[in-house]
């Protein structure tokens, strides 16, 4: 009989060694107590042999008794030294593993019972372990080299980027700050700043779709053609349209980028400008109004290879701040859920200092106590441009201010307010003051009514004034159709025609009356009208 189990076969040779031993002991007495009651008499036998022979009887059974126990004891030393020495062999293999040696197979025991297959079961755990350990360590040196694959990756991405993702700097006529976070070590957000003469400064703004890598691996491309774009034209439109043309080839992947591309003119503080999807950048005026920059819209690149983008024109003041940002800005959500915003964003923006560091250092700043210790779900790109004058030279460089206004009737007076209010306080005498009204009413109505019947609010217009020791100069800029108001020679009114009074009236024979110079030019599709006014009183009358 073949029993598996250890405790099943200490049973039965306990069992066993005890029966053989209480069968010897019975048949012993057995015998003996015949012998002594049952055997055949003898005379002769006298009382003390009687109880010799049963002593006898008595110390056969204990003898026979103790080697019994005795043969029990051996037993129980052998069954104890085929438990415990196994146990012993397998606690060292233990302690073998416990202190990290997993190469060290355990001694065998090739026994069928519960010892066996537990030392079995551990020797296979050693192994199992061995085998784990193996793929972690192969697993924790491949992210390693992941790890630094991707630090190089991020030091590449920076080194493309103007300031390496923190960009501050400052020129004559201009000031900004620049600042890149991405959500994972590479992102696809960029920036990028260029500069074609002392006058010009290129800038733009991007994120591509998706994120990690690959946004990181289109973004390079990105960058690549676009500076190659900025430094062979100064129309934002152009440099969409060539960027959107090579993005849209050897795209498989159907990758694509929103981009917000703008070209600013430091001496007069005109800002051409187009956009690919992007969000409309915020325009800090320097009189404290925060608006949202006018954009035409248009698809992101990489899209369609044929589509055309809108060009856009503003003219920013001394002092106005443009700040742009990729969509990782207000899609920031905090732990409980909430986005930052656009609301936000406009407040910390407005919370302070209007320098372009301080602007953005604020913009983070709350962005960081809005989402807290929230991972963050996309890339973070901030962008301010300030613009500041350029220094003008000369004793008639005088007095210059900037006004923009939406190409809207409705917003006619509101300007005509603001340029009176500057010259009052530039010290501009009253009838100087009337005589301005006039003719940038009458210049300005005419363009609107007629240069913007289809198109208002989709444009600007820029009014500079420049008041100097001797005279006021009204400069009008607009991309209405062509028209020249001064085209026709100045005649007195009692001549005219019907078809003379049609062109322009009485408004603009009074303009020309009153200025001591008009001028009209059509420069890159847009009217440039410019009217001199003399500061004082006395007014010649040769155009």
């Amino acid at each position: 009989m073949a029993f598996r189990s250890l405790t099943a076969r200490i049973a039965f040779w306990t069992l066993l060694a005890g029966a053989l031993v209480y069968l010897a002991a019975l048949a012993l007495v057995f015998v003996g107590v015949r012998a002594v009651l049952f055997g055949q008499p003898d005379a002769a036998l006298t009382h003390a042999e009687l109880v010799r022979r049963a002593q006898w009887l008595l110390g056969g059974v204990g003898v026979l008794s103790l080697l019994g126990l005795l043969a029990l004891g051996g037993f129980a030393v052998g069954i104890g030294r085929r438990i415990t020495l196994p146990l012993r062999a397998l606690n060292a293999g233990l302690e073998r593993v416990a202190r990290g040696d997993l190469d060290s197979p355990l001694a065998p025991i090739d026994r069928e019972d519960e010892l066996g297959q537990l030392a079995r079961s551990v020797d296979g755990m050693r192994t199992a372990l061995k085998a784990h350990i193996a793929e972690l360590t192969a697993a924790v040196q491949a992210r390693s080299r992941l790890d630094g694959e991707l630090e190089a990756a991020r030091e590449i991405q920076r080194s493309m980027l103007p300031g390496g993702g923190a960009l501050q700097r400052s020129g004559s006529g201009f000031a900004l700050c620049a600042r890149l976070m991405p959500a994972r070590s590479v992102g696809g957000d960029f920036y990028g700043v260029f500069r074609h003469d002392t006058r010009h400064l290129c800038f733009a703004l991007g994120d591509v779709s998706d994120k990690g890598v690959p946004a990181a691996l289109f973004m390079a491309r990105v960058v690549g053609h676009l500076e190659g774009a900025a430094r062979d034209t100064l129309d934002p439109q152009r440099i969409l349209a060539r960027l959107n043309a090579e993005l849209c080839q050897r795209n498989d992947n159907l990758m694509f980028v929103t981009l917000f591309c703008g070209v600013l003119d430091l001496a007069e503080g005109a800002l051409a400008y187009a956009s690919a999807g992007h969000e409309a950048p915020l325009l800090m005026r320097a009189d404290g109004e925060c608006v949202t920059l006018p954009i035409a819209g248009g698809p992101p690149l990489g899209v369609d290879p044929v589509v055309q983008f809108a060009a856009q024109r503003y003219v920013l003041d001394p002092g106005d701040l443009l700040l742009a940002y990729t969509d990782g800005v207000t899609d920031a959500r905090a732990a409980a859920g909430g986005l930052f915003g656009e609301a936000r964003l406009i407040a910390a923006a407005l919370a302070g200092e209007r320098a372009p560091a301080a602007v953005v250092e604020r913009v983070l700043g709350s962005l960081e106590r809005h989402t807290q210790d929230s991972e963050p779900g996309d890339d973070i790109t901030l962008f301010a441009l300030q613009y500041l004058a350029m220094p003008t030279e000369g004793r008639h460089a005088g007095t210059r201010t900037r006004f923009v206004m939406p190409a809207r009737l409705d917003m006619l007076e509101q300007l005509l307010g603001r340029v009176q209010g500057a010259l009052e306080r530039a010290g501009a005498i009253n009838e100087l003051v009337v005589d301005a009204r006039l003719v940038l009413e009458e210049l300005l109505t005419n363009t609107l009514r007629h240069g913007y019947a289809d198109a208002e609010g989709l444009h600007h217009i820029t009014v500079d004034v420049t008041l100097t020791l001797d005279q006021l100069e009204l400069s009008v800029d607009d991309d209405a159709p062509p028209f020249d108001p001064f085209a026709q020679p100045l005649t007195d009114p009692a001549s005219w025609t019907d078809a003379d009074t049609r062109v322009g009236g009485l408004g603009l024979y009074l303009v020309r009356r009153l200025a001591s110079v008009t001028e009209y030019s059509r420069v890159d599709d847009r009217n440039r009208t410019r009217v001199v006014l003399p500061r004082w009183r006395t007014r010649t009358t040769d155009r």
